[in-house]
């Protein structure tokens, strides 16, 4: 499913999405983008969403017809992002392209490898994520980043996926 190209889009995006401040504000600011964003999705399913910023979630919001399942989703986002410092997504990459390396990796019920939670870095210095969840994850990861690059003001990457 993913390449070496993959791997290189998705550093790109990490490299671009750096925030230049961050505060709850802020915050409430970006999870009011991921609702208005999400409204383009609601025909898949309902989302539900988080910030986290120095370890406290300071924006959540569960949309109608969300669950238990969504938070549970978005816990398992939560713990990789925390581990990596990086997008969930590229945890899956990395495990599709290298391989096992860690035990962590082996943790499907506390970890997630899938798109949608990505760090925030601000001036490259990690303070916490974003995570959204409800669409097959792919999805999940575009719609994220897609929301981040409206809010700070770059431009879209694509991340290449192959049959």
């Amino acid at each position: 499913m993913f390449k070496i190209q993959s791997l290189e889009a998705m550093q790109a995006e990490q490299e671009l999405y750096v925030f230049n401040s961050f505060d709850n504000t802020a915050a409430f600011e970006l999870g009011k983008v991921l609702i208005e964003r999400a409204l383009d999705y609601t025909h898949i399913k309902p989302m539900a969403f988080r910030i986290v910023f120095d370890d406290l979630a300071v924006f959540q919001y569960h949309m109608q017809g969300t669950s238990l399942f969504n938070k549970g989703w978005m816990d398992r986002k939560q713990h990789t992002v925390t581990r990596t410092h990086a997008p969930s997504l590229r945890a899956l990459i990395e495990k599709e392209l290298f391989g096992i390396k860690e035990k962590w990796q082996t943790m499907d019920d506390y970890y997630a490898f899938v798109g949608g939670a990505f760090p925030i870095n601000i001036k490259n210095e990690y303070r916490g994520m974003v995570i959204v969840s409800g669409l097959p994850h792919l999805l999940d990861h575009e719609m994220l980043v897609k929301s981040l690059a409206q809010f700070l003001g770059k431009k879209e990457i694509h991340i290449p996926v192959f049959n």
